[in-house]
C-alpha cells in the first residue's frame, strides 16, 4: 500500500509554529550554556561537530533501517533492493550527507579564519597601543617646549615693552627739551615748513642770540641727532613689538588646538585603559576558576590514587597471612 505523500506542502500556521518552537529550543540552549562552567560550554565549532555527528548518526540508522533484514543484506530480495523507491531514498542520504560533510569542512576552513583574523586584530592592537603611546609622549614633550617658548616670547615682550616705556618716556623728555622750531618741524613733518622754520629760527636766534644762548645751541645740535637716532630705534622696537604679539597669539592658537587633541588623546587613553582593565579582570577571573579546578581535579587524582594504593596494599597484606597460614 502506497505511503503518505512526503512532499506535501505545510501551512503557514504550521510554519509558524515550527519557527517558534526552534526559537524555544535555541533559548532553552543558551540559557543552559551560561548556566554552565568554563570548562564545560562547548564552542561554536563543538556544537557544529555534534550538530552534525547527530545528523550523520540519525542518517546512518535510517539507512540501517532501510537495509537492515533478518537474513541480512544477501537475504534481501533482488528485487526489493532494485526498487527506484529504494535506489532514490540512498542515493538522496548519500547525497545529504556529503552535503554535510562539505559543510562541516567549510565550517572548520571559516572557524580557522576568524582565528586568524582574531590573531591578527589582537597583533595589530598591541602595535596600536605602542604608537599610541609613543605619539602621547612625544606630545607631551612638544606641549613642554612650546609652552616654554611661550613663556620665553612672554617674557621677551614683557622686557621690551617695558624698555619701550623707559625709551618712550626719555623721547618726551628730550622733546620737551628741544627748541620750539625744531618741535614743529618734526610735528609738520614736510620739508618745506622744515626748512622754512630753521631759517626763520636762525635768524632769530641770530638776531637775539647771546655767546651764552649760542654755546648751548651749538651744543644742543649733537642732542638733536641723537633724538633722531631714538626715533629709529623707537619704531624699529614697536615692528619688533608688534611681530613679537603676532608670534605670541599664533603660538597661543597652536597651543590650544594642541590642547585639544590632548584632550581628546587622553579620553581615548583612559577609555581603552577601562577596557583593557576590565578585560584584564575578566581573563584573570577565568584564570583564578581554572585554578581552583585544576586544584580540585588534582585533589580527587590523589584520593583516587590514594584509594587504589590502598586497595593493593590490603590485598598484599592478605595474600601474606594466607601464605603464613598455609
Amino acid at each position: 500500500m502506497p505511503g503518505a505523500n512526503p512532499f506535501k506542502v505545510l501551512d503557514n500556521n504550521n510554519l509558524f509554529l515550527i519557527r517558534n518552537k526552534e526559537k524555544e529550543r535555541r533559548k532553552l540552549e543558551l540559557q543552559s550554556q551560561l548556566g554552565l562552567r568554563v570548562h564545560e560550554k562547548v564552542t561554536y565549532a563543538g556544537r557544529m561537530k555534534a550538530k552534525q555527528g547527530d545528523l550523520r548518526r540519525e542518517l546512518r540508522e535510517g539507512l540501517e533501517e532501510d537495509t537492515a533484514q533478518p537474513g541480512g543484506e544477501e537475504s534481501r530480495p533482488a528485487q526489493q533492493q532494485n526498487t527506484p523507491a529504494w535506489r532514490y531514498s540512498l542515493a538522496v542520504k548519500r547525497g545529504e550527507i556529503e552535503h554535510l560533510e562539505k559543510m562541516a569542512a567549510g565550517e572548520e576552513r571559516k572557524l580557522m579564519r576568524a582565528e586568524r583574523f582574531l590573531e591578527d586584530d589582537a597583533i595589530m592592537f598591541d602595535e596600536f597601543l605602542k604608537e599610541n603611546d609613543k605619539n602621547s609622549v612625544e606630545a607631551i614633550k612638544v606641549a613642554e617646549l612650546e609652552t616654554k617658548v611661550k613663556l620665553e616670547k612672554v617674557t621677551e615682550i614683557k622686557r621690551l615693552t617695558t624698555r619701550m616705556v623707559t625709551i618712550k618716556k626719555w623721547v618726551d623728555f628730550l622733546f620737551k627739551l628741544s627748541p620750539p622750531e625744531w618741535q614743529e618741524a618734526q610735528k609738520t613733518k614736510t620739508p618745506k615748513a622744515k626748512s622754512v622754520t630753521k631759517d626763520t629760527s636762525k635768524e632769530k636766534d641770530n638776531e637775539r642770540a647771546t655767546p651764552k644762548r649760542r654755546a648751548l645751541w651749538q651744543n644742543w645740535r649733537p642732542t638733536a641727532l641723537n633724538m633722531r637716532q631714538l626715533l629709529e630705534l623707537l619704531t624699529e622696537l614697536e615692528e619688533q613689538n608688534l611681530s613679537l604679539i603676532q608670534n605670541s597669539r599664533e603660538t597661543e592658537e597652536a597651543l590650544e588646538v594642541f590642547s585639544k587633541v590632548m584632550d581628546h588623546t587622553r579620553k581615548k587613553m583612559e577609555l581603552e585603559t577601562i577596557q583593557l582593565t576590565q578585560q584584564i579582570d575578566i581573563m584573570t577571573h577565568t584564570i583564578q576558576r581554572e585554578k581552583e579546578r585544576a586544584a580540585e581535579l588534582e585533589l580527587r587524582a590523589r584520593l583516587f590514587n590514594f584509594g587504589k594504593y590502598k586497595s593493593a596494599d590490603q590485598v598484599g597484606e592478605r595474600k601474606v597471612a594466607l601464605e603464613t597460614m598455609i
